[in-house]
């Protein structure tokens, strides 16, 4: 039985050292981009009061998704938020988190759509710049981590599934890893449930 978790362990490991990678990476990067979002604050620059909840909203989605995954992506898969089953709760927290953000997005394309400038021989950098500010290109930004950050831990998750670490409890190794379907619907639900 410890051999059987030693094979599962270093296969995992294995498999998931470029989502892991990326992840770490995803996280520094959130890190940054909330030190950005609070030099441009402390510099006075604050978004406006109609969008002042999207990017709040915004802010809160990357805090909670990086507090969350912090332990996997620091102690990797052989962790004990591996070994006590916490990594299928947190691939379904960076998905909430994920669709909070895109639906913040959304909402500020909706109701705070920018307002295209005359070109007038200017560079469309020049216009993207008069048009969209720190705040907006932050919000971006976020998105697109959040996305990143969401197909990192689905990876991740899912190699588990595979080998039999997650949930606990099972037996790893005891299915080929090509019999395992790990369903999509498991970023909300069970294993049990999405089956």
């Amino acid at each position: 039985l410890e051999q059987r978790f030693q094979i599962a362990h270093n296969a995992v490991a294995l498999k998931t050292a470029v989502p892991l990678r990326q992840g770490r990476c995803c996280s520094v990067a959130i890190v940054f981009l909330e030190f950005l979002r609070f030099f441009v604050w402390h510099l006075g620059s604050m978004p406006g009061s109609t969008v002042f909840a999207i990017h709040a909203l915004s802010t809160t989605a990357d805090i909670v998704c990086f507090i969350t995954a912090l332990p996997l992506y620091v102690q990797g898969t052989c962790s004990p938020c591996v070994y006590f089953g916490c990594v299928g709760p947190m691939v379904t927290m960076i998905f909430s988190m994920c669709v909070a953000d895109v639906g913040a997005l959304l909402a500020f394309f909706t109701f705070a759509t920018p307002q295209r400038l005359t070109a007038d021989g200017q560079s469309t950098i020049d216009v993207l710049e008069a048009s969209i500010g720190a705040w907006e290109f932050a919000l971006i930004a976020s998105v697109a981590l959040q996305l990143a950050f969401c197909a990192c831990g689905w990876r991740i998750y899912r190699q588990l599934r595979v080998v039999g670490l997650d949930p606990p409890g099972t037996m790893p190794m005891k299915q080929s890893p090509e019999s395992v379907n790990v369903s999509p619907l498991e970023l909300v639900c069970t294993p049990a449930a999405a089956q």
